[in-house]
């Protein structure tokens, strides 16, 4: 429910402030909030946020509603309508599944499968979390390196 409520909130904030900001530009702001959130993600794991006195619960809310769905939605939307400017015309549904697969592939399965591979190289269960805190770190470093990536698309 509360990815529902982000993916809602990240498309209105599309719509309503970046729909004529070059595609680029708003993939990079999205790339940037996802390392935002995996630092906040960081500070849960060191417990910062009971140190300022954000209780677990609201802190945890605004991970939900703020973290992969939001930034999910500022991608994932302007790509998806880039692509319709410049894929070839009548091969659109093939490029289009295309894409879909890509995507559904790294947020839904590859991501969850590197997680688990990260999880299993570095110890981690439900029982010791010990080593989370390198497994965060390590995904900062792959956002950083695809913020980087982002020259590679065209612009408006």
């Amino acid at each position: 429910m509360c990815q529902s409520i982000g993916l809602a909130i990240g498309i209105m904030i599309y719509l309503f402030w970046l729909k004529t900001t070059e595609v680029s530009k708003v993939i990079t702001i999205s790339l940037v909030c996802n390392v935002f959130m995996t630092l906040l993600q960081l500070a849960n794991f060191y417990r910062l946020n009971l140190k300022i006195g954000i209780n677990d619960f609201y802190f945890n809310l605004f991970l939900m509603l703020f973290g992969r769905a939001t930034t999910i939605s500022l991608s994932v939307l302007p790509m998806t309508i880039m692509m319709m400017y410049v894929i070839p015309k009548n091969i659109e549904a093939s490029m289009f599944s295309l894409i879909t697969g890509t995507l559904t592939f790294s947020t839904d399965w590859g991501g969850d499968m590197i997680g688990a591979f990260l999880c299993s190289y570095f110890g981690i269960t439900d029982d010791n979390m010990s080593k989370f805190d390198q497994v965060l770190l390590i995904k900062v470093v792959c956002v950083f390196v695809c913020i980087l990536l982002v020259r590679i698309l065209p612009t408006n």
